[in-house]
């Protein structure tokens, strides 16, 4: 959630910016930030501490941090992350395979949602 939307800010393409970046960040680690902490302490660390980070490749952190800056009027545009180096194919990800990479996440995050219900529907869940 971006941090505008925590603090009741009004929401614009921005938030959307976060969430990508966020959703990268989750890909590239494997866990979301603040995982294991309760929803509201995850919401206080998101209003309170600095924007989340990688250890990723240098081109990918900064990618992250253009699309992660608290600051929503600070934070890149669409346009700008996409023509940023990580994803211009000067680097290890051009459009393309991040796009696939995308679309590729689509059948995974369908594939844990069924399973995530099969488990509700047998009392596991």
């Amino acid at each position: 959630m971006a941090p505008e939307i925590v603090e009741k800010r009004s929401y614009g393409l921005k938030v959307d910016i976060w969430s990508m970046g966020i959703t990268a960040l989750e890909i590239a680690q494997q866990k979301p930030p603040h995982m294991g902490q309760p929803r509201l302490k995850s919401l206080f660390l998101i209003r309170s501490k600095p924007a989340p980070t990688s250890n990723r490749p240098e081109e990918f952190n900064h990618w992250l941090k253009c699309a992660v800056m608290k600051n929503p009027d600070n934070r890149a545009t669409a346009d700008q992350l996409l023509l940023h180096p990580f994803l211009n194919g000067r680097h290890e990800c051009s459009r393309q395979s991040f796009a696939g990479f995308l679309s590729s996440m689509k059948t995974h995050i369908a594939k844990y949602k069924a399973e995530r219900g099969a488990k509700k529907n047998s009392g596991l869940g």
